[in-house]
């Protein structure tokens, strides 16, 4: 008896759209200046928009005092990988090259 062929698919989250962006708060101890990044498939605009929210979020839970770790999962965002194609198959959107898939 022969062996099957095992495929996996796995889909990757990717975005178009890349920056960074500072956020700034007050705490006790002095301000807090912290750097995030921001992604959108829209545009750069909304990738700014992100990162400015995220480094704002971050700055004033860090200036709040809050050590709390708190870590999203992998996969839960979208990777800071370049686009290399874009790929559209029988209708279904999202199929992408990028620098990681091209490494074999």
């Amino acid at each position: 008896m022969g062996r099957g062929v095992v495929v996996y698919s796995v889909r990757m989250k990717l975005a178009r759209f890349w920056t960074k962006e500072r956020g700034e708060a007050a705490g006790p101890n002095g301000r807090i200046s912290t750097v995030a990044r921001g992604w959108s498939n829209q545009s750069i605009e909304d990738a700014r928009q992100v990162a400015r929210d995220l480094a704002q979020s971050v700055a004033t839970r860090l200036a709040s005092g809050e050590t709390q770790s708190k870590q999203y999962l992998y996969g839960d965002r979208p990777l800071p990988e370049p686009i290399i194609r874009e790929m559209a198959d029988a209708g279904v959107e999202g199929g992408a090259d990028n620098l990681s898939s091209l490494k074999t």
